[in-house]
């Protein structure tokens, strides 16, 4: 049975690349069990840097999300929901 961990990053043009070793070492690294979803969360990366990660991680559940702030919400539900799990 395969499991689903969320993950969320939030970073800016600085970290874009130790934050993308960060994330190919999660993929790299994985169990046979366990499948990420990984979240960019961002105000201010580049349009450049968004595609290139976009075009690197296709296919490994990897989202460079655009709306920061619309989405924000959502993920705090989420750590609620999960902390409610434990």
């Amino acid at each position: 049975m395969k499991t689903t961990v969320p993950i969320v990053f939030s970073f800016d043009n600085k970290y874009a690349l130790p934050a993308s070793i960060a994330i190919q070492s999660l993929i790299d690294t994985k169990s046979v069990e366990t499948e990420y979803d990984i979240f960019v969360l961002h105000r201010k990366l580049s349009k450049c840097i968004m595609k290139k990660m976009e075009k690197i991680y296709a296919g490994n559940r990897v989202k460079v999300d655009r709306k920061f702030f619309k989405r924000l919400l959502h993920v705090k539900n989420l750590l609620l929901y999960s902390l409610l799990l434990v």
